[in-house]
């Protein structure tokens, strides 16, 4: 199977791992934070077209009113799975022209939110980006017996930069609003 096709391969144990490890880690805080933007416009409809797990749209629900519309939708098209989703995609010069080339007629508002990734010990955000996306795949893909040796070697690399307790790192992630 290509590397292509093993990005958007999102089975097995991938999902809860991804939900109940990584979801927390990272992207937890920016949901929050989004929810309350998209409430703050109190808009009609909505469309999340990076639905993933639905971390973004469950804060959604819970902050909208009843009679908004959602439509959530995954168009994630990985090439590889780390360099293209999400962490590849963060220039801003880059989003604004793809929107541009995609046919918005206005720039997007872009801000930057900064917050804490943490985690009670190294294995836990090992375990997250391990086994818990589909970089998974990847690993399995170059030797199928080496999940766990992976990921053990991934928690030393990430006690060895944090500690070997508790882990606490600077994220950021890019809102990119766009009008209609």
């Amino acid at each position: 199977m290509s590397t292509q096709a093993t990005d958007k391969l999102f089975a097995g144990s991938i999902p809860e791992l991804y939900d109940t490890c990584r979801v927390p880690l990272i992207f937890e805080p920016y949901a929050l934070d989004l929810a309350g933007r998209v409430a703050a416009r109190r808009p009609q409809r909505v469309l999340e077209i990076a639905a993933g797990t639905g971390v973004v749209t469950r804060a959604m629900v819970a902050a909208l009113a009843d009679d908004v519309a959602i439509v959530a939708t995954d168009l994630n098209p990985p090439p590889r799975f780390l360099a293209r989703t999400p962490h590849g995609y963060h220039e801003r010069d880059v989003i604004e022209h793809d929107l541009a080339r995609a046919g918005w007629p206005k720039p997007p508002a872009i801000d930057t939110l900064a917050a804490r990734s943490r985690a009670a010990t190294p294995h836990l955000p090992a375990l997250a980006y391990c086994q818990g996306t589909p970089l998974r795949n990847e690993i399995e893909a170059r030797n199928a017996g080496s999940l766990a040796e992976a990921t053990e070697l991934c928690a030393s690399a990430i006690a060895r930069r944090f500690g070997a307790h508790a882990v606490d790192g600077k994220i950021q992630a890019h809102i990119v609003v766009v009008e209609t």
